[in-house]
């Protein structure tokens, strides 16, 4: 049996409503060489029994009992260990592909040297409708990452989005696999910022990633019930890994994004939680929120207030703001 070209690994759970989606948009790529495992987080909706109902020999599923966001980092390490091939992908059981995204992303891994290729997306509702594109990339060489590391200080924040994304199998094995680290519940963020003190990215000027982006996700929540983690520790440790390399330039960015950061994270989650607020329709705690995130030492986080509580007084959310600045938008309640 020969190795396929590349691996997908699929997290789920309770994603019975969409995982037939997912699966079929890989089944319809343009190119067949791949292999997925699912790895589904003990779901009880069914979803594992969808995945078994599929007749492909190329999928595969891992069922492991339900330990939440702090096992998401074993669930990427069960995908990977259960594959072989030479690239890695990612796409969660929500989200979707476009059926050209293989035959476009993978030549450009072709150069030696490139260990990771990210692209545009479009953003889906629940149901599946597109509510807006996404393309945010770094200007020049340093979107591309050259010089090597030379990304890392646009990419603390994290604008690439994951189901657009290819990894080399070989620089992923180098840093570890995919990484969580202790108290952050994610994987994506720490894993790139590694990444990127490997070698080149690869961007390819297409849609390489359908995102589904809807009020289950734990995302969403998170930003109107908890506190956001504390990411120093990790950017620290990316820091200390850039010393290590010599790369001086990322050491002098990260010095100065980490001392803002703990306040930068809170602020963020703040405008966020104020966003949702406005699309719950909850006009009260969206202008607390909005007065909350505005800082006098700043202008543009007034003008942002200001804007999110005039959007408030009239029954409106601010998300076509956030679309036209080509940020991470929710799906309106206004269309």
């Amino acid at each position: 049996m020969t190795t396929p070209r590349v691996a997908i690994i699929t997290p789920t759970y309770r994603h019975a409503r969409f995982i037939d989606a997912c699966l079929d948009s890989v089944i319809s790529q343009t190119i067949p060489d791949w292999e997925l495992v699912v790895v589904d987080d003990g779901s009880d909706d069914g979803t594992p029994d969808r995945v078994r109902e599929r007749q492909d020999g190329r999928i595969r599923l891992i069922e492991r009992p339900h330990l939440g966001l702090v096992g998401l980092g074993a669930a990427y390490a069960s995908g990977l260990a259960a594959t072989t091939a030479p690239l890695v992908a990612v796409l969660e059981g929500d989200d979707l592909w476009p059926v050209q995204k293989l035959e476009k992303q993978l030549p450009l891994l072709d150069e030696p040297g490139v260990v990771l290729s990210y692209g545009r997306a479009v953003l889906v509702d629940w149901s599946g409708r597109t509510y807006a594109t996404y393309g945010r990339r770094p200007a020049g060489a340093a979107g591309l990452n050259v010089p090597t590391g030379s990304i890392a200080r646009e990419l603390v924040s994290n604008f690439i989005v994951a189901s657009t994304v290819v990894v080399r199998r070989t620089a992923l094995e180098r840093i570890g696999g995919f990484w969580q680290p202790p108290g952050i519940d994610y994987v994506d963020h720490p894993t790139w910022l590694r990444l990127a003190l490997e070698g080149r990215f690869a961007w390819c000027d297409s849609v390489m990633g359908i995102w589904r982006r809807h009020a289950g996700q734990y995302t969403t929540r998170r930003s109107v019930e908890v506190a956001p983690p504390d990411r120093r520790p990790y950017l620290r440790e990316i820091r200390n890994l850039a010393v290590d390399k010599d790369l001086d330039l990322v050491v002098a960015s990260l010095d100065g994004l980490i001392a803002t950061d703990a306040h930068r994270q809170t602020e963020l989650f703040t405008l966020e939680a104020a966003r949702l607020s406005l699309l719950a329709r909850n006009r009260t705690d969206a202008l607390r929120l909005f007065v909350r995130y505005a800082d006098r030492k700043r202008p543009s986080t007034v003008a942002i207030a200001g804007l999110g509580a005039l959007a408030a007084s009239l029954g409106q959310d601010v998300e076509w703001f956030f679309r036209a600045l080509d940020r991470f938008s929710w799906p309106s309640t206004h269309r």
